[in-house]
């Protein structure tokens, strides 16, 4: 099991290296630079309200000095709960737009691990004949993440056990990116959203290693701006080296 975690965790890293190769560097620009926009408008609203959100969310709390190291605590997990909630967020919508971009990406990460030849412009046409099937995949992948992010948000309102919502969410968060993400190269060879699942299931561990690698590169500020073609890269490493059998 944490053989598989850190195996996961080193796919994102692994990613990161295959974007400067020749073929690959080109496909990278435009994903990144939607991910900046979007990365920087999402901390701008974050840090602008994040501070009266989390005193406003512990105020019910009792000002006694013996459970000060309580509150603290709390007050921790609300901040970092509330980054994995806005990133997270921000991270689907720069992945709806950037669809189309990212598949390429994937595509032409996935013909280096194989040695393949990269003819750029056949595979930017073959992914943008499949664009509307590409958007409707997305959309699916936002549906399922707000279906399943409803009952866990509610959990935050919720006295007692809001303690343990931060946690819940940021598992949860994990592992909806390593879904998210691995979806791209899946996608690329015509394997459904809703196969999708019980592929990645099979390397349960491994997937939600990488899951968690992405997590916590969202949440660092700055670094966040270029994960998402790391992200993609890095899923295209893992669907190469585990999952494309």
């Amino acid at each position: 099991m944490v053989t598989a975690f850190a195996r996961g965790f080193g796919y994102l890293l692994q990613g990161a290296a295959m974007l400067p190769r020749k073929g690959v560097r080109i496909h990278l620009i435009i994903p990144l630079m939607i991910n900046i926009v979007l990365f920087l408008l999402g901390s701008w609203l974050l840090f602008t309200e994040l501070s009266d959100f989390i005193d406003g969310y512990t105020s019910y709390l009792p000002d006694w000095e013996w459970i000060a190291g309580l509150v603290y605590l709390v007050k921790m997990m609300i901040f970092t709960a509330a980054i994995a909630v806005v990133f997270m967020g921000v991270s689907m919508i720069a992945l709806l737009v950037a669809a189309p971009f990212n598949a390429v990406l994937a595509k032409s990460v996935e013909k280096h691990l194989l040695g393949e030849f990269v003819n750029e412009s056949e595979i930017s046409r073959s992914i943008m004949a499949q664009l509307p099937h590409l958007v409707m995949e997305e959309i699916r992948k936002i549906i399922y993440f707000i279906i399943r992010a409803i009952p866990l948000l509610i959990l935050f309102v919720i006295p007692v056990i809001n303690i343990a919502a931060p946690a819940l969410w940021f598992a949860f968060s994990g592992w909806m990116l390593a879904i998210t993400y691995t979806a791209y190269p899946l996608e690329n060879h015509e394997i459904p959203f809703k196969n999708q699942h019980a592929i990645v299931k099979q390397k349960r561990w491994t997937t939600f290693g990488f899951g968690i690698a992405v997590l916590l590169v969202t949440m660092i500020p700055f670094v966040n701006l270029v994960v998402m073609p790391v992200a993609v890269s890095g899923a295209a490493v893992f669907y190469t080296k585990e999952l494309r059998d």
